[in-house]
């Protein structure tokens, strides 16, 4: 099967006879650029010679006339030898490049996956919490494809290859971005094996002996040309050392949430300032400082759970008040922001009689809470626990939490 040059794409492709039909009718003449499977590029009809035989010979002269000049034959359009002109680009350099690409759009997407997903479907954000990373490798990938096709379709060209000076030349007949969609399905499998290991060695080892040789990579075949312009080596360089930093970031990245969960595995120690007991919580809490407009207030983070929690202490000024009443007022101080969905249950905590009662964020549906209180003579003290994305009895830890809370009291 043929392909021939046509302007600034190709056409194709054609059988034998469909090819020498149009080279009898002057459509595909000497000068025009020609390809098939068996060829490492792109060349003129002219040095294909089972090709040259079918241009139609002029013929020679009268005798007596003057000499018919020669006739150098030109390309169709102007824009056709560029097709050669402009060098292949290396295997090592594209592949500095698609690395360079792909941990870009790697932190692209995971950053921007992050934002959305926390701040509107953060029950889905946990589920990615726990995902093994292959398993969210592939989730990421069809992000990653897009984004790469989309930033190639509306700006010429990646990150990666504008840097290391390639860039990809669209020989179809297809839009920018079709193309560059299409083309990064057959990069990710006919070139990576989607990062499946031992599988993608022998694809890759596969397309790089073949760009080696000067051909095109298998899912360029009649489709692309990936070409090399010029560039400095400063650009080079940076690109690099870019990758390098990229890759030691993500390390350092890796070391550190090690660090942190080994860190939320471990218990640290608290004293209540009222009570001057102290407590363990895990160490998954994170205490920061709060004002409070009346009593005290303690806060506690663990953002990886996306929870948040609350212990509180009010001095009452009087003992015997009816913990019912204290908890109906609890209620209406909070019912600006917060909603209580059930009944105030009584429950134990640490051996203390106390009451309990569930509800949601009027603002955002998404937050569950949990409200405990317990009375203890003249000292009033509560916990709120917040959830994002699931209740708050299926956060882990949450339960844990009240009971190091109280068990300061």
């Amino acid at each position: 099967m043929w392909y021939y040059a046509k302007g600034k794409e190709h056409v194709g492709p054609l059988p034998n006879d469909e090819l020498a039909a149009l080279i009898r009718s002057g459509a595909v003449n000497a000068a025009t650029l020609v390809w098939n499977e068996d060829m490492p590029n792109w060349a003129r009809l002219s040095e294909v010679p089972s090709l040259l035989e079918l241009v139609p010979k002029r013929p020679p002269p009268l005798p007596g006339s003057r000499p018919v000049p020669p006739v150098v034959a030109t390309s169709t359009s102007k824009d056709v030898p560029q097709l050669q002109d402009v060098p292949l680009a290396g295997p090592w350099i594209r592949f500095f490049a698609r690395c360079l690409d792909i941990w870009l759009a790697t932190i692209v997407v995971t950053l921007s996956l992050g934002v959305v997903l926390t701040l509107y479907f953060p029950s889905a954000m946990l589920a990615l919490n726990g995902t093994n990373e292959q398993v969210l490798g592939l989730v990421l990938l069809p992000l990653i494809m897009i984004l790469l096709a989309l930033f190639a379709a509306s700006f010429g060209n990646t990150v990666g290859k504008a840097i290391f000076g390639i860039k990809v030349r669209n020989l179809t007949d297809r839009g920018s971005l079709v193309y560059f969609l299409k083309r990064e399905m057959r990069v990710w499998t006919e070139g990576l094996a989607i990062g499946i290991p031992f599988i993608a060695l022998f694809t890759q080892g596969s397309q790089f002996r073949k760009v080696s040789a000067g051909q095109p990579a298998s899912y360029d075949v009649g489709r692309g040309r990936v070409e090399a312009r010029p560039t400095s080596a400063f650009r080079k360089l940076l690109g690099v050392l870019t990758l390098v930093a990229l890759v030691g970031g993500y390390v350092s990245f890796i070391l550190y949430s090690e660090e942190q969960g080994r860190q939320d595995l471990q218990s640290f120690s608290w004293r209540n300032p009222i009570t001057q007991k102290t407590t363990l919580f895990a160490g998954v809490w994170h205490p920061k400082d709060i004002e409070a407009k009346g009593g005290d207030l303690f806060y506690f983070s663990a953002d990886s759970l996306l929870t948040e929690a609350l212990f509180g202490h009010e001095k009452l000024g009087a003992s015997g008040i009816d913990p019912q009443a204290y908890a109906t007022a609890i209620q209406q101080a909070i019912s600006e922001n917060f909603t209580v969905a059930t009944d105030w249950q009584p429950v134990t905590v640490r051996g203390r009689p106390a009451l309990r009662a569930y509800g949601s964020s009027r603002t955002d549906a998404s937050v569950d809470f949990q409200v405990t209180i317990a009375i203890d003579g003249e000292d009033a003290w509560r916990t709120l626990v917040f959830a994002r994305g699931r209740k708050v009895d299926d956060t882990p830890l949450g339960r844990a939490f009240v009971e190091a809370a109280f068990s300061s009291i």
